[in-house]
């Protein structure tokens, strides 16, 4: 009878052993769960954190870009508004010097029809008078033969006393700039003065 007493007690003993090993375990379990939920929610954390983070620094950065491109933007406004005004002002400046050089060839072409009229016998009514001595016109020499002079730069010319290639070749270079004004930016006046004493030589020979 004691030996049963004894075996009942011993596996009451270990059945208790068995349940506060269990319990024990299960309080591990427990217990490292937690553990890592807490770890869980930390990263959880710590991401949200670096997602907020990289936000701020993504909309820095476009607000950053959006001023320097707007910046850029005023400038290129800027620059393309000078550059409008100064073609604005070329095509002025060049209109009116086609104004001016169209009124001097017509008050030319004026001129030289008053005076052929004047000078016909027929016009009043009487020939040459041989005791006046009509001295000779100035000599003239068609300066369109030389590159880069047109009707216009050549009337310019002539209303400047430049009529011949003895006159245009002894011309300095600053004085005819001086004359043709604006157009000077695209005349190659030394070239026109080597050309002038070039004809002047071909006469020569």
């Amino acid at each position: 009878m004691g030996s049963i007493t004894r075996d009942m007690e011993r596996l009451a003993d270990e059945v208790r052993r068995g349940r506060e090993e269990r319990q024990r375990h299960a309080s591990d379990l427990r217990e490292g769960e937690s553990q890592r939920q807490t770890e869980a929610a930390r990263a959880a954390d710590r991401r949200v954190r670096e997602v907020a983070e990289l936000r701020h620094q993504v909309r820095s950065q476009l607000t950053v870009e959006r001023a320097r491109l707007s910046e850029e933007s005023a400038q290129l406004r800027e620059k393309l508004q000078g550059f409008t005004q100064t073609l604005r002002d070329g095509v002025a400046s060049f209109r009116e010097e086609v104004r001016d050089d169209l009124a001097g060839a017509r008050a030319a072409w004026s001129s030289l029809g008053g005076s052929a009229a004047l000078a016909t016998p027929a016009a009043v009514g009487v020939g040459p008078d041989p005791a006046v001595k009509v001295a000779p016109p100035a000599a003239t020499d068609d300066l369109t033969g030389i590159p880069g002079i047109g009707p216009g730069i050549q009337e310019r010319l002539n209303r400047a006393g430049i009529s011949s290639f003895a006159v245009l070749a002894a011309t300095p270079p600053d004085q005819l700039r001086s004359i043709l004004g604006e157009l000077n930016r695209l005349a190659h006046v030394e070239e026109w003065i080597a050309a002038a004493q070039g004809h002047l030589e071909g006469r020569g020979a």
